[in-house]
């Protein structure tokens, strides 16, 4: 199980314990809920930073080949690069999956440099709202392309713990009916 599946097994721990309704057990929700959230975003990018596929960009060299993330990926390569990454059509061991990009390698890297950071950014009361804001946006550049939309769903429902209760709570239902529907289909 990747760092998908525990954070969707914590918030669901999390629910099974915890009641948020009762006023006695809210702020200890809200409290485990925000760490759940930091603890998944600081641990995949220490992931990320610990395999090293993003430091030198092979892992979204790799997904170049991906027809979700070539529309992402590929304005910031030459399109040389983006052809001859989405010929190697995805196959492990078809690589090099080596680029040269500064561009490019600055994305990759940013990625983890950025879950880390946000982590104890999204903490801290006087830089919480800019990095709720910087979380979703990075949040809403990887799924596009990864097209997790349960995960999606799940840690936008974490982050949005650190906003006002109102956009919480108006996220919920939309992420509750969203969730059902995967279920049906």
């Amino acid at each position: 199980l990747g760092s998908r599946a525990y954070s969707g097994l914590a918030f669901v721990a999390l629910l099974v314990l915890i009641h948020p309704r009762r006023p006695e057990e809210r702020g200890l929700f809200l409290r485990a809920g925000r760490w759940i959230t930091c603890v998944v975003l600081i641990g995949s990018g220490l992931q990320k930073l610990a395999h090293g596929y993003y430091e030198a960009g092979q892992f979204l060299a790799y997904k170049v080949s991906n027809e979700t993330y070539r529309p992402i990926l590929a304005p910031l390569l030459p399109e040389t690069e983006v052809a001859r990454l989405a010929g190697l059509g995805g196959q492990v061991g078809a690589g090099p999956y080596r680029v040269e990009s500064p561009l490019f390698l600055a994305a990759s890297r940013g990625v983890y440099l950025a879950e880390i950071a946000l982590g104890p950014l999204l903490v801290l009361r006087r830089t919480r709202l800019a990095a709720l804001a910087a979380a979703i946006l990075l949040l809403i550049a990887i799924e596009a392309g990864a097209r997790e939309v349960f995960f999606g769903l799940v840690i936008v429902n974490g982050l949005l713990l650190f906003g006002p209760p109102a956009l919480h709570r108006a996220f919920v239902p939309l992420a509750a009916s969203s969730l059902g529907a995967l279920v049906l289909v």
